[in-house]
């Protein structure tokens, strides 16, 4: 392998080889999270500028961001109660258009350590066990017979790499490369709560986004589109949001950092249905973990596609499958039993017969 490690600001990567056992080949990517519990009794925008303040409104919005582009706002107003005494209150908005208000506390110390552990949990299922990648075929795609073979962990099963996700929390922005603020919304934490990705008019659901998430986001929720009523989705908020970070390798708070809903690009945000359109203008895609759904694609895959390529110094020629359609429908490749007869040793030849003396 060219690379074993690669660390930069959006996430660190990790290749292994195969190995006896056998153990399949694999891509980790760690990601460090900062996750900072919400104090609600102080006022927090989702966005700031580094304009300077004498500039006042001297410019429009859209020359401001010309000038001084907006970032996420990562610097939070933190609290924790050690008892119900010491609980604050007030009020969030959330990512929506109308910026809607909700009551919110306060996280007691104990609770957050469990959401913590409940996050790490739930993203790392959502992710893992979904993406598996294929080696290009071709060795003027740049994967030496070597690597190609170190991807090999049993002779019947393809070449390939299982990719996989890994929090891991720090307590700094500094070492972070995910910085999340988590708010304690006030109301009962009902996992049954049809949280909508996509509010429609009257449904008072929170609508998180990359850089703030609710203690609901951590529960399984029932996401089926009223374009598709007859196919039942489903999506851990969490686990979308925390996609949104495995992204670009820039600086904390660009916001060029976050990797897009799965057809942000695809439609003109200017098109009626764009909010709608955006988290899938299928039903497949709507499935999509950066979608509304559950399901890794070749578009959630991304991030591991990319690390691969530095990894092997192998550009082209990568393929993405879903572990369910891994076992049985990917064939063993052509290279890989000639390369596996090469390395097989010779029979021995047979034994001479003993010679005949009268």
């Amino acid at each position: 392998m060219t690379r074993r490690i690669i660390s930069e600001p959006n996430f660190t990567s990790i290749l292994s080889p195969a190995g006896p056992g056998p153990v399949s080949a694999k891509l980790e990517i760690v990601l460090a999270v900062l996750l900072a519990p919400m104090d609600p009794s102080k006022s927090y925008t989702a966005t700031t500028s580094d304009m300077p303040a004498i500039f006042g409104d001297l410019f429009s919005p859209a020359l401001r961001e010309v000038f001084w582009r907006s970032k996420a706002n990562l610097n939070f107003n933190t609290h924790l109660a050690d008892t119900p005494q010491q609980i604050r209150t007030g009020f969030v908005v959330d990512g929506s258009k109308e910026q809607t208000r909700f009551a919110a506390q306060s996280w007691m110390r104990r609770d957050f350590a469990q959401y913590k552990a409940d996050f790490k949990r739930v993203v790392e299922l959502s992710w893992n066990n979904q993406i598996i990648l294929l080696p290009p075929e071709d060795p003027k795609d740049g994967l030496s017979d070597a690597d190609y073979m170190a991807l090999v962990a049993n002779p019947r099963m393809p070449a390939h790499v299982e990719c996989s996700l890994t929090i891991r929390f720090v307590d700094t922005l500094g070492s972070a490369n995910a910085a999340i603020q988590v708010v304690h919304l006030k109301r009962a934490d009902d996992p049954t709560v049809n949280r909508r990705l996509m509010p429609l008019p009257g449904e008072e659901e929170f609508r998180s986004f990359a850089w703030l998430i609710t203690n609901e986001d951590i529960h399984r929720k029932k996401t089926s589109d009223y374009r598709w009523p007859n196919l039942p989705m489903s999506q851990i908020a969490a686990a979308h949001e925390v996609g949104h970070w495995l992204g670009r390798p820039t600086p904390l708070g660009n916001l060029d950092r976050y990797v897009d809903h799965i057809d942000a690009s695809k439609y003109p945000k200017t098109a009626k249905d764009y909010d709608e359109l955006q988290y899938g203008g299928t039903a497949g895609h709507y499935a999509s973990l950066m979608g509304g759904g559950s399901i890794a694609t070749e578009y959630d895959a991304a991030p591991w596609l990319n690390r691969v390529r530095r990894h092997t110094g192998a550009l082209f020629g990568w393929q993405f499958v879903h572990r369910n359609r891994f076992v049985g429908p990917v064939p063993v490749s052509a290279r890989q039993q000639r390369l596996l007869a090469q390395a097989a040793p010779a029979s021995p030849a047979a034994p001479a017969a003993p010679a005949h003396h009268p």
